[in-house]
This record gives C-alpha cells, sequence and structure tokens, in this order.
C-alpha cells in the first residue's frame, strides 16, 4: 500500500477493520456484519491485481462499500468515514457528497413508501374478492 505521504506498507486488513467499525460504531452492533465488509473489501483489493495499490484507492474502495448497503446505519458509516477520508485528501466539496446521500436517503424513503402503498392496496383488493366471493 502506498500512503498519501509516499511511505509503503503492507496491506492490513486489521486497520480497513478498524476504520469500519470506528465509521460504523454504535449504528451496526452485529460485528460479523463489519467483519464481512471488511473482507469484501480486502478481496476487491486483491481482485485488483495491482503489486501496489494507494490508499487513496483503498479508501475510495470502503467508501463504494458503504453507500451500495442499503438502510440508514451505512448511511451514517458513509457519512462518518467520508468525512475524515475526504477531508484527509482536501476534498471541499464534502457538503456535496452528504447531499447526494440525503438525496439517496428520500428516493429509498419514497420507493419503500410505494411499496407499500402498492403492498397493501393489494391486499385490499383480494379482501374484497374473498368478500364477494363469500
Amino acid at each position: 500500500v502506498r500512503k498519501h505521504s509516499g511511505k509503503r506498507e503492507v496491506l492490513d486488513p486489521t486497520k480497513i477493520r478498524r476504520g469500519l467499525a470506528l465509521a460504523l460504531r454504535k449504528v451496526v452492533l452485529d460485528d460479523a456484519a463489519i467483519d464481512d465488509l471488511a473482507e469484501e473489501i480486502i478481496n476487491k483489493i486483491r481482485g485488483l491485481a495491482k503489486k501496489e495499490v494507494y490508499s487513496k484507492e483503498i479508501g475510495h474502495l470502503v467508501l463504494d462499500s458503504l453507500w451500495s448497503k442499503k438502510g440508514r446505519n451505512y448511511e451514517v458509516g458513509y457519512l462518518r468515514f467520508a468525512s475524515i477520508f475526504l477531508a484527509l485528501h482536501q476534498y471541499p466539496d464534502f457538503s456535496t457528497q452528504a447531499c447526494q446521500l440525503l438525496n439517496r436517503a428520500r428516493e429509498i424513503q419514497k420507493s419503500d413508501r410505494e411499496k407499500n402503498r402498492k403492498k397493501t392496496s393489494h391486499r385490499r383488493g383480494a379482501q374484497l374478492r374473498e368478500e364477494t366471493i363469500n
């Protein structure tokens, strides 16, 4: 792993797990879920088949993995990790990232509400048909 400072280190899976654990602290209570996510990221890094991976690439893989997970817990973890990672790499647009995440959360909520409405109307229709038959 090539660090931002130019220093090289051996890939240490415990650092990735520790970063995830901090980002997901108090929101994901299941250590196994954190371990699975860390393992998923490690496999992606190894799948790059590169002799050297920049720490910035690893950070982006962590962000992508957190972003792809559904649920508010992972969204909170994404924001926590992003706030540190993006600040360290001098991204001035953290607020843009936060807005994108909020928009995504709103879309998910809207989609969930629509699914619930469809289920409810489907149940009502089945109930009416059953009452008509009886």
